[in-house]
């Protein structure tokens, strides 16, 4: 029993230090996949990084099932060890009574043999005998001193395994507690990234919508400043028409004086007088009717008041660009945090394949 359990023992310390083959956990093919794409945009980007690391975490997590797999594995052999030395010592102790047992037996046998008539004739023939048996017994190896060699060696194979075990327990407690704290401050910096990204949102409909506006309020300004100029226009031609007609209604006028003047009074005196008349009520219907439009178009820009909504507007838009730039700068520090805890995650990685 001892010598198949040595052969055991050997077995599987030709395995490996522990005594059981340790085998990888598999990579995500999607890993791969990965590191070969570029993403379009810095969001975008962001959330592959986040999903890799959750991956690489995963990964962490199999491989540490893995090891307490295998640690598991090892105490098991180490109380099968146990219980194969607990065996073979109750067999070893089994064995002493036993050759105890017989030796006392022997001994008696001898002693009844020797109380016979024939003792003095059969005294030489046992000494020589005994002393045949002696020497046999002292050439050959102590049977007890092997047993407590093999037993000391086990007792040392144990003990070595058992140091392993703890220290191995100590190194799964540390990636333990590192991948926990590595787990939080991932599930943080996702959350604040989803509050960022909410924000950027919010940001971006704000901005979108004080474009629309500000677009809307430009045009239309710009609709009430040509209207403006049209009607600024059309009042200098219709004082410099009023003007004319004016000239013109001074000369007809005076020539209607010289007219009534003379003696008799002719039919184009008549007519002339009726045209000037004609002309002095267009001209002052025209005159109303461009008052009328320029009072109109005047009360319309003071209700309005477009530039000061317009200034308003580009101080809001200011302001939300001044928001976004300062939301794309805790994106960017994200982003750099993000990394560190890349590269303490495959620092983690190389030390779990140092242990495996």
């Amino acid at each position: 029993v001892l010598l198949c359990g040595c052969v055991r023992l050997c077995a599987g310390s030709a395995r490996g230090p522990l005594g059981v083959v340790m085998l990888p956990c598999p990579a995500s093919p999607a890993r791969t996949q990965e590191r070969g794409e570029a993403e379009p945009t810095p969001t975008g980007e962001m959330k592959e990084e986040c999903q890799r690391l959750v991956r690489e975490r995963d990964e962490a997590e199999c491989r540490l099932k893995q090891i307490k797999r295998v640690s598991q594995m090892v105490l098991e052999e180490v109380n099968a060890l146990h219980t194969q030395l607990e065996i073979e010592k109750s067999c070893r102790e089994n064995a002493e009574v036993l050759a105890t047992k017989l030796s006392h037996e022997n001994k008696k046998l001898k002693y009844l043999s020797l109380s016979r008539p024939c003792l003095d004739e059969l005294l030489p023939s046992i000494s020589d005998c005994t002393a045949t048996e002696e020497e046999p017994q002292d050439i050959s190896p102590d049977p007890y001193s092997q047993y407590q060699q093999q037993v000391k060696d086990l007792q040392e194979t144990v003990t070595q395994l058992l140091e392993e075990k703890k220290q191995l327990t100590g190194q799964l407690q540390e990636l333990q507690s590192n991948i926990e704290e590595l787990t939080a401050r991932l599930e943080k910096e996702q959350a604040e990234m989803t509050e960022l990204r909410n924000v950027l949102e919010k940001q971006t409909k704000t901005i979108k919508s004080i474009n629309r506006v500000s677009v809307m309020a430009t045009q239309e300004y710009e609709e009430l400043r040509q209207q403006l100029e049209l009607e600024q226009n059309l009042r200098q031609k219709a004082e410099a028409f009023a003007h004319e007609m004016l000239i013109k209604q001074k000369e007809a006028n005076r020539q209607s004086a010289i007219l009534l003047h003379q003696a008799d009074p002719s039919i184009q005196l008549l007519k002339a007088l009726e045209e000037v008349a004609n002309i002095t009520k267009m001209l002052e219907e025209e005159r109303l009717q461009h008052q009328k439009q320029i009072k109109e178009l005047e009360s319309h820009l003071d209700e309005t008041a477009l530039q000061k909504e317009l200034g308003t507007v580009q101080r809001q838009l200011e302001l939300v660009e001044e928001e976004r730039r300062e939301t794309e700068q805790r994106v960017q520090h994200m982003e750099q945090r993000n990394f560190e805890l890349e590269n303490k995650v495959q620092e983690l990685e190389k030390l779990k394949l140092q242990i495996a």
